[in-house]
């Protein structure tokens, strides 16, 4: 992000990707994650960059600070400031067009919201600058949202509103895509949802997990193999769950089997029929003295 001249007003603006079809109707974590650090008017932005550059010819189109402004109804300030947040955040790169001007935005595969990820955003925003009250009061609005980050799944656990059930997708989108009109398979949770459901799940533990801990554990195992151990642990019956996962996932075992349970009965076995010799069924012989 080098230093770029005031664009102008009617200056176009080239927006691309380099993200893969479909991704905002399918994918979109930035909606998840993203949206409560860079607050409506940089997510308004983005929606719009997002629609600009999913075109059906070429993945291009030209829009100039101008239109952004009568379409919003935000002043340039706003919009200066919420590009160079989205920017900031590695959602969006921005390059220098030929004339000097900042005139071409790239969309990029937005980053999961990680410590790592929001170390270098945060010292940028502490940096100390001579830019106006204006800025300064923008960074500090950011700074404070990060500070109060939390995953969505974690927010609103305690609420005496009636929840909101929402499918995923439409029917007829999904019959136009050629799959029969089934809707798509659930999704692993994401990384940041694991971290936070096993630091949950491990809480009263007597050693517990720290974030570090459940990051490298999903790091060295993976997704899938750390949410299917969890979801077999409680079949396991142990009074260490947290050592108990680890040893699973070191060793790859398999599911758990019900221990000291009697074998489920035939359907025909209620006691009044045998399997003779020959192998057909018939009722049980009663000796009569």
């Amino acid at each position: 992000m080098g230093k770029r001249t005031q664009p102008k007003l009617n200056q176009p603006i080239a927006v691309t990707t380099e993200i893969e079809e479909d991704h905002y109707r399918i994918k979109n974590w930035v909606a998840r994650e993203w949206l409560a650090i860079i607050g409506p008017h940089a997510y308004a932005l983005y929606g719009i960059y997002s629609a600009a550059a999913n075109r059906e010819l070429g993945n291009k189109w030209f829009i100039s600070i101008r239109t952004l402004q009568e379409y919003t109804f935000y002043d340039m300030h706003t919009i200066t400031m919420n590009n160079w947040l989205l920017e900031t955040c590695g959602l969006i790169r921005v390059d220098a067009g030929a004339d000097g001007y900042a005139n071409e935005y790239i969309l990029l595969p937005p980053p999961h919201v990680t410590a790592e990820i929001l170390k270098p955003i945060v010292a940028i925003l502490k940096a100390k600058s001579e830019s106006g009250k204006k800025w300064q009061a923008f960074k500090a609005n950011v700074l404070e949202r990060i500070m109060k980050w939390k995953p969505l799944h974690e927010c609103g656990k305690v609420s005496q509103y009636k929840k909101i059930q929402i499918a995923a997708g439409q029917p007829e989108l999904f019959s136009a895509n050629g799959n029969d009109g089934h809707p798509p398979e659930p999704t692993e949770p994401s990384h940041v949802e694991l971290v936070a459901m096993l630091v949950a799940t491990f809480k009263d533990d007597k050693s517990k997990l720290s974030e570090a801990a459940a990051t490298k554990m999903i790091e060295q195992y993976g997704v899938a193999a750390v949410v299917q151990q969890l979801a077999w642990l409680p079949g396991r019956e142990t009074d260490t769950p947290l050592r108990t996962l680890r040893a699973a996932l070191n060793g790859n075992w398999l599911e758990p089997k019900p221990v000291d349970k009697a074998e489920p009965k035939a359907w025909w076995d209620d006691g009044s029929t045998e399997i003779g010799e020959d192998g057909f069924i018939r009722p049980k012989q009663v000796m009569i003295a």
